[in-house]
């Protein structure tokens, strides 16, 4: 009877095996989530600090060019 509550009961070594494995998951939650936020942070410094960066961005992603630049479209 007490090997079966030390195994079995809210506080026994499935319980204590079931919270390890827990915690181990949540670890790799906060080291991929601490990855995310480390990106977002050296991109808020990019777009803070490099001009070349945003100007990248503004033209792959906004397609916007410069006044005296030509634009050639392909339609195939």
């Amino acid at each position: 009877m007490m090997l079966a509550l030390a195994i079995a009961n809210d506080r026994g070594f499935l319980a204590m095996w079931r919270m390890q494995s827990e915690v181990v998951q949540l670890v790799h939650d906060v080291r991929k989530i601490e990855a995310v936020n480390d990106e977002l942070l050296l991109n808020i410094e990019r777009l803070r600090h490099d001009k070349g960066y945003i100007e990248k961005l503004a033209r792959e992603e906004l397609g916007l060019v410069r006044p005296e630049e030509l634009v050639f479209e392909y339609v195939q």
